[in-house]
């Protein structure tokens, strides 16, 4: 049907559902005949039950058409009003794709839709730097451990002197060793957890794939020619109205040698 139509104006298709439209009624008649004439060569007919002549609005694609533009389906809209409200990720997931259908009609559907974690969290800042030669060779456990004090340094105006917070880390090893006493530490991390002796922290572990913006700064850096530098990324989100918040804090496993220092 597309190649019969091609080079008609005002005239679109979907599978089988034609709609001709024009900004005057004699625009529309003209480009009515020279449709039905195109079909009728081609050996096509329609069935006169389907059509409707000279409508002033027709529901197309699930819009409503009309001289005053392009609306929503009120059923639709009328519908998603109705669905009881989600109660699991899969309910929350479901609404969402019925939300999107009418996204084109709703200002700003980004910023109405952010997703705040089911706790109101939102990132307030991100952070990343490279490790220095010397860093590069730390042990993979004494890199975790500095990229937490990294983000806690880093953004020690939102955590210190809080009551507690909480510190996400993608290294499953560094919950353990935090929780002991420093005198079973190797010495270099003794001096970190010394340095994180001033915050109330609690450390907990969160795979990487469920901080996937931390990921994205610590695994996908833009090259530089600088020598070697690795990344180290943090995230910070603030819940509620400051009175607690969230570090996330990743260290990936292994870096290209091309990683660079991002900081926003």
């Amino acid at each position: 049907m597309e190649t019969i139509i091609e080079g008609l104006e005002g005239v679109r298709v979907y599978i089988d559902d034609l709609v001709v439209w024009g900004s005057t009624p004699q625009q529309h008649d003209e480009r009515l005949l020279k449709l039905l004439k195109r079909v009728h060569l081609s050996g096509l007919k329609f069935n006169k039950k389907k059509c409707q002549f000279g409508a002033t609005e027709i529901t197309f694609l699930g819009d409503k058409l009309s001289g005053d533009g392009v609306e929503p389906d009120h059923s639709k809209v009328q519908a998603i009003l109705d669905m009881p409200p989600p109660t699991d990720k899969k309910g929350v997931l479901r609404a969402m794709g019925m939300v999107n259908i009418l996204g084109k009609f709703i200002l700003n559907l980004s910023a109405k839709t952010v997703c705040a974690d089911g706790d109101n969290r939102k990132p307030v800042a991100y952070t990343s730097r490279s490790m220095t030669e010397t860093e590069r060779r730390y042990a993979q456990i004494e890199k975790e451990s500095l990229g937490l004090v990294f983000g806690c340094e880093k953004f020690h105006g939102y955590v210190y002197g809080l009551p507690t917070f909480t510190a996400e880390m993608d290294h499953k090893p560094l919950i353990s060793i935090i929780r002991k006493n420093l005198n079973d530490m190797s010495p270099r991390i003794q001096r970190m957890m010394m340095k994180l002796q001033r915050y109330d922290l609690d450390l907990v572990y969160t795979p990487g794939k469920y901080i996937v913006l931390v990921d994205a700064l610590s695994r996908a850096p833009t090259p530089v020619t600088t020598s070697n530098p690795v990344t180290t990324a943090g995230q910070l989100h603030v819940r509620g109205c400051g009175h607690a918040c969230e570090l996330h804090c990743l260290f990936p496993p292994s870096v290209g040698d091309d990683a660079h220092a991002d900081c926003t």
